[in-house]
């Protein structure tokens, strides 16, 4: 037996031995990567009319050695680039980011942030779930409706991170942009911009700043989870003085189209009736549930008008154009833009702007996030041009309302287009 259990022990020796290596390797390897961020970025912050600030990052190039930072972060950490945009004097509320933005970064993951509780959102953020093309120009452009009606100076903050979809807690530390310093391009820089009622178009003017986040919201986790074998989701609690909210960011873990297929069916299937059993539990507005649309073709307005006479109360939405070498640009839009709801009409007149002043080729909406009554979920699923609805989110919504007791819950979960389109399903 003395000898089993020395064999045993070199055994478990090598093992502990081989995991510590490993683990040294990643950290050498994290330590020798060159800089992941891009090697140029140009910023112009304007105030587009009287009602809203317009943030356009342009000019954004990554070199191959960026690219390959990325990559290798990507494969040690999972880590994604995300490019940022931030009122920075968030806790006067006078900036609020709208569901408005565009981007050529591929497969692109968009959210706000209410860092304070005031009921604003003042931060805007555009996740890239793929690595860059070298000595390609990306951009990224950012709308923000202004809350007052009288003259002032802002500021606005632009940074780069490396995100993990909220799963790794030094993400949601502000001042924690990377796992090695910043050595290139614009970092954390911050940019005044005057804001003047008489005005249709006033630029901003650069300067750099000390950033001061002691009027963040506290963060606490709640719970890292999976959900089933294609979801991963976390729950964290944001509050500040007496305000409570809890943030949801979950991701899909699909890989093949059968992962992909046998995910749908279970959205039709057996989700449906967690789905029930989750509504019996939640009486308030039960019925009513969040949903993420995904089309198998880019929709045309006449589709999307179908859809809001069946009941779908649109939330956002985003749409697919192209450029003449056929690069894939990404435009969210929303009913809501500033201070008042959009007709139709007045969502796509804004889109096909947008579409005319980058010379682009319209070919309409990916994806929708709504809420939708449950009775009209199966008459969703039937319509020839919906690939799937997925349901994850209502379902991850009344989980969280019912186990935490707090109904001021926002879901982060991104449509599967670009996933359809990689796997070869549409």
């Amino acid at each position: 037996m003395g000898y089993k259990k020395e064999i045993l022990l070199t055994a478990c020796l090598l093992v502990v031995t081989f995991i510590i290596s490993a683990t040294t390797i990643q950290l050498v390897l994290a330590s020798t990567l060159e800089p992941w961020q891009p090697e140029t970025m140009s910023v112009n912050i304007y105030q587009e009319t009287v009602l809203n600030i317009r943030v356009n990052c342009e000019n954004i190039v990554w070199d191959t050695a960026g690219v390959n930072a990325l990559s290798a972060y990507h494969n040690l950490y999972g880590y994604w680039y995300t490019h940022d945009a931030r009122d920075y004097y968030y806790s006067l509320g006078r900036l609020d980011a709208m569901n408005w933005y565009s981007t050529n970064f591929p497969n692109p993951y968009f959210d706000r942030d209410d860092n304070n509780g005031n009921g604003y959102q003042d931060e805007a953020e555009i996740t890239m779930q793929a690595i860059p093309e070298n000595d390609t120009v990306y951009y990224a452009r950012y709308k923000f409706a202004v809350t007052v009606q009288y003259d002032f100076s802002g500021k606005i903050q632009i940074s780069d991170q490396l995100s993990y979809w909220g799963f790794d807690p030094i993400e949601w530390e502000w001042g924690w942009q990377s796992a090695i310093s910043r050595v290139r391009g614009n970092y954390n820089f911050i940019y005044d911009y005057p804001y003047n009622l008489l005005a249709t178009r006033l630029d901003y003017v650069y300067s750099l700043q000390t950033i001061n986040n002691n009027d963040i919201a506290t963060k606490q986790i709640l719970e890292t989870k999976s959900f089933g074998s294609f979801v991963e989701y976390r729950a964290i609690e944001v509050s500040k003085d007496g305000w409570k909210h809890i943030e949801i960011d979950a991701v899909h873990k699909i890989t093949s189209v059968e992962d992909f297929m046998t995910y749908k069916t279970l959205l039709n299937d057996s989700y449906m009736y967690i789905l029930d059993y989750f509504a019996t539990l939640n009486s308030k507005n039960s019925d009513i549930v969040n949903v993420m649309i995904t089309f198998n073709r880019p929709i045309s307005i006449v589709e999307y008008k179908e859809l809001i006479e069946l009941g779908v109360n649109v939330s956002s939405f985003e749409f697919r154009a192209i450029d003449s070498e056929g690069m894939k640009h990404t435009i969210g839009g929303s009913p809501k833009y500033n201070k008042r709801t959009l007709s139709i009409e007045e969502q796509f007149q804004i889109v096909n702007s947008i579409v005319e002043e980058n010379c682009l080729t319209p070919l309409g909406i990916t994806s929708i996030e709504a809420k939708v009554d449950r009775s009209i979920i199966m008459q969703l699923n039937n319509k020839s041009y919906i690939l799937l609805v997925d349901i994850i989110p209502a379902i991850l919504r009344m989980y969280i309302e019912s186990t935490y007791n707090v109904s001021d819950i926002d879901v982060n979960l991104n449509d599967l287009y670009w996933v359809a389109e990689d796997l070869g399903i549409i």
